[in-house]
């Protein structure tokens, strides 16, 4: 039986999607449909799906209600206590800090460059004060400068999650800024050469001060539910922003070296993958590239609502393909996981079996010849529990509720797996589905008429460090 752990950022952007929770901007609805076939894959593909339930007390019925198909564990009665520690601990370690206007610290500037997110922070006068503002760096009304806006949503979605779900207060002043001179900014601090009254400062705008804030969010929660799957030995899916901090992450635990890390990256942004590429060796995580029709644009193309879509794919996934499928990934995590040293040649056995599956679906299940987007890649990635160099172990969990019966053999299980898509391509691709797009997003309801979303300033390249009577660079 295989079994995967979704998160509830996943759970919430879903029901934006369908309808059910607002959205605070149209920037995010992209992010949130990605999110969307994210889940619709994992019921397809998996025999069972698991939730921490973590809710918040007065949100937790409703949510309970609204995904029947999964299996809720409460992580007050699991003794789970100690991995909200232990991931806390590792997020406070990661500190935020902003250089001479950009971000410096090795985890959050990995992170945005990895999005090829290029944020600049300069000072802007308000009410004859400097405040630390935010702004991407280019050519605003371009196609690379809308991006910015999707990315920026679904990293300050992260806030809605932490008012919803139980962790540390992500606003804490653990951040850090220095100005381009090396001089470490505190109250009292005057900028040089501004060209507007003494350079008096007063720290981070809202829009600042907020999108720290959902930094330290989505490293503690992506920390988290990485112990909790390790503990549980489920496999990982995670919202589509909190993947590509995962890899860094991963990476600076020394489980995932430079080289697999680029090998991994490579492959996301590639739009035919081979179905199997392994790097097995003992230790060694392997990654298996499934190159899938986008699911939700078929189903919502055969459904006409997209409020069907969860509950069509839950049917579906009783069809012969998909039980064989399921059937033959399963076997090769129990072939992986019994291998002593003769991996290479049980995957192979298995690896024409896999292709002809997932041809066999790709054609079956496309949303026509006119679709400009053909298959968008999943990458599973075995074993994600490799040894830690950088960070501690995560501490022993004894589960203290009845085990669902799928998984009562999670403690004999050696490793997990985490998935991946890359969030870039598919906020490119999603708009391309045309009809499906629309239908996906008919419903999303934006909070005041979308009033609150964040929109980034621009900060033009050529001007980057010019001082202006409006403006100084930090």
């Amino acid at each position: 039986m295989s079994y995967a752990l979704i998160d509830n950022a996943t759970l919430t952007a879903v029901q934006r999607v369908l309808g059910v929770a607002q959205s605070r901007s149209r920037d995010s609805v992209d992010g949130d449909i990605a999110a969307l076939e994210n889940l619709v894959e994992a019921i397809l593909f998996y025999d069972d799906l698991v939730c921490m339930d973590d809710y918040k007390e007065e949100y937790r019925v409703q949510r309970k209600q609204s995904f029947k198909f999964l299996t809720f564990l409460d992580p007050a009665s699991s003794g789970f206590n100690g991995i909200i520690d232990q991931a806390q601990n590792e997020t406070d370690r990661m500190r935020p800090t902003i250089r001479g206007g950009e971000f410096s610290d090795e985890d959050f500037r990995c992170f945005l460059e990895r999005l090829r997110m290029h944020t600049i922070c300069t000072w802007d006068i308000s009410s004859s004060v400097y405040y630390l503002t935010m702004k991407m760096l280019g050519q605003p009304d371009t196609n690379e400068f809308a991006k910015y806006g999707q990315l920026s949503a679904s990293i300050f979605s992260e806030l809605l999650d932490s008012q919803e779900t139980n962790g540390p207060d992500p606003y804490r002043e653990n951040y850090q800024l220095i100005d381009s001179q090396g001089t470490r900014i505190q109250d009292g601090y005057r900028i040089p050469m501004a060209k507007w009254g003494d350079g008096s400062t007063g720290g981070l705008t809202a829009g600042l001060r907020s999108f720290v804030a959902s930094l330290n969010w989505l490293a503690f929660k992506t920390i988290y539910y990485h112990f909790a799957a390790r503990v549980i030995h489920a496999d990982l899916f995670l919202y589509p922003i909190r993947q590509a901090f995962h890899i860094h992450w991963m990476q600076k635990a020394s489980i995932y070296d430079a080289d697999f890390t680029a090998s991994l990256i490579k492959s996301l942004s590639q739009h035919a993958t081979k179905e199997i590429e392994a790097v097995v060796q003992e230790s060694r995580p392997y990654k298996v590239s499934l190159d899938l029709p986008f699911f939700s644009a078929w189903l919502v193309t055969e459904t006409g609502d997209v409020s069907k879509v969860l509950n069509t794919a839950v049917e579906l996934r009783k069809d012969d393909r998909f039980l064989t499928a399921r059937q033959q990934l399963s076997d090769l995590h129990d072939r992986l996981e019994s291998s002593n040293g003769n991996a290479l040649r049980k995957v192979n056995e298995l690896k024409k079996e896999i292709e002809f599956s997932m041809k066999q679906i790709r054609a079956n299940f496309g949303i026509g010849e006119g679709q400009r987007v053909s298959t968008r890649s999943l990458i599973k990635v075995y074993n994600a529990i490799g040894p830690y160099v950088a960070l501690p172990n995560v501490p022993e969990v004894d589960l203290k509720i009845p085990i669902p019966k799928f998984m009562q053999g999670f403690a004999k299980k050696k490793g997990m797996a985490c998935l991946y898509r890359d969030i870039g391509r598919d906020l490119a691709d999603i708009p391309r589905l045309g009809r499906a797009r629309d239908l996906l997003g008919k419903k999303v309801r934006l909070y005041r008429d979308g009033e609150a979303a964040y929109n980034p300033k621009a900060e033009v390249p050529e001007y980057r460090y010019a001082h202006s009577q409006w403006k100084s660079p930090m």
